[in-house]
This record gives C-alpha cells, structure tokens and sequence, in this order.
C-alpha cells in the first residue's frame, strides 16, 4: 500500500508501507523523500531522531493519506527515523 506523508500540506515524500504490527494495527515502511523532505525537513526530524521534541513534532501536522486521497487515521502518531548513520528513512 503506497501512502504519502505529509506536514500540513507539504508532501514529505511516498512510503510502500506494510503490516508491521496486525495485533496493534502498525503499518509502516521506508520513506522515499521529496525535495521538500531533504531541503526543509530531513535535518529537523534527524534532530529529533537524536533528541526527541515531541512539541515540535506535533506542530507538523503529520499525517498520511492514501493515493486516493483518503486520510490514514493514525491513532498512535507517525514515528519518523532519519539518522546519518542510514541511508534508510523509516516511517511507523
């Protein structure tokens, strides 16, 4: 399933998600960014991968939304992990 992330109304970039968790209803996968994601975001949500800010994270505004347009309703919040150390972006 091919979700894309947004910030308010800025898209972040395209995720393949999958089934991480069934029993707790967890999708996610990797995060393929877009210009907007490496140019305005990556270095903010890689701070926070090394220091959560909770605060700052919610006044993003994350959410996903399916190719259709519909919204993911996404009860526990959207876990985003970037560090330098990985040339993998990975989205809960």
């Amino acid at each position: 399933m091919n979700v894309q992330l947004f910030a308010g109304s800025i898209c972040l970039g395209l995720i393949e998600s999958k089934v991480i968790d069934a029993s707790m209803g967890v999708v996610g996968g990797l995060l393929k960014p877009s210009g907007a994601y490496i140019e305005a975001f990556q270095a903010l949500f890689r701070l926070h991968t090394a220091k959560p800010d909770w605060d700052q994270l919610a006044r993003l505004n994350l959410k996903g939304v399916l190719l259709t347009g519909e919204p993911i309703l996404c009860a526990g919040g959207i876990c985003v992990t970037d560090s330098e150390e990985f040339d993998e972006i990975a989205i809960e």
